[in-house]
């Protein structure tokens, strides 16, 4: 964020929190240099305006002590960033997988693919309780033997 672009972004927080304005404008000018350089320098604006929306609609948050506005900005803004990442990254990974041609290595094909096995794995359960009239034994009662035997199968 460049300075210029603070104080607008001071200026739509004032706006949406006014007595934060007041506040502000009794500081000094090296206080406010200090909440530039060291906390909002190193932000992008769009975060830091998305973290002013969050505390505005959080009841937690909008109750705040305005020297505590960088601390709370900042840990937003991380969240926020850790967010977008996290959706890129899932992004570039579906789109190497559609240009692959493969959708195997997808994180997000992983519960269906674990619920499938899963579920294999229990109707072979349950058809080991019919074969044996052991209808009410707990999984954790089957023999180990034949859970095994079971997880054998499932894996060929």
């Amino acid at each position: 964020m460049t300075r210029q672009e603070f104080q607008a972004w001071c200026k739509d927080f004032s706006a949406t929190f006014p007595d934060f304005e007041i506040w502000f404008a009794s500081r000094t000018e090296e206080t406010r240099d200090i909440w530039f350089e060291k906390s909002f320098a190193a932000l992008e604006v769009s975060d830091a305006k998305a973290a002013t929306l969050k505390m505005f609609h959080s009841t937690t948050l909008s109750k705040f002590e305005n020297q505590r506005v960088p601390a709370i900005i900042v840990e937003l803004c991380g969240g926020i960033r850790h967010d977008r990442t996290k959706r890129q990254e899932r992004a570039r990974r579906l789109k190497e997988n559609q240009r692959a041609g493969t959708m195997q290595h997808s994180s997000d094909l992983a519960p269906p693919v674990i619920s499938g096995v899963l579920n294999r794995y229990l109707s072979k359960i349950d058809d080991w309780r019919a074969e044996t009239g052991n209808t009410e034994t707990r999984i954790a009662d089957i023999p180990k033997d034949v859970k095994s035997k079971i997880i054998d199968d499932l894996i060929k």
